[in-house]
């Protein structure tokens, strides 16, 4: 992996490459892979995954949606 050092090369001409960067990538197709991308809200509370965590969890969708309208309702006036 690493060759002998000397003060006069670079570190990058020593390391092996998949030390030095990364490898290519196939581009990733799913959605929200890619970061700066995100959801919306009703994508969120509508996956089955988010929907079985608040059932177990005893979150009532309305109650949580109401929540949600309230809090977007008081800071807009912030």
């Amino acid at each position: 992996m690493l060759e002998f050092i000397s003060d006069s090369k670079p570190l990058r001409t020593v390391l092996a490459p998949s030390v030095c960067g990364r490898r290519a990538q196939p581009p990733r197709r799913e959605p929200y892979a890619e970061g700066g991308i995100e959801p919306r809200l009703e994508e969120l509370l509508a996956d089955p995954v988010t929907e079985a965590l608040m059932r177990r969890d005893g979150v009532n969708p309305s109650s949580l949606r109401e929540l949600i309208v309230r809090t977007q309702k008081v800071c807009a006036t912030a």
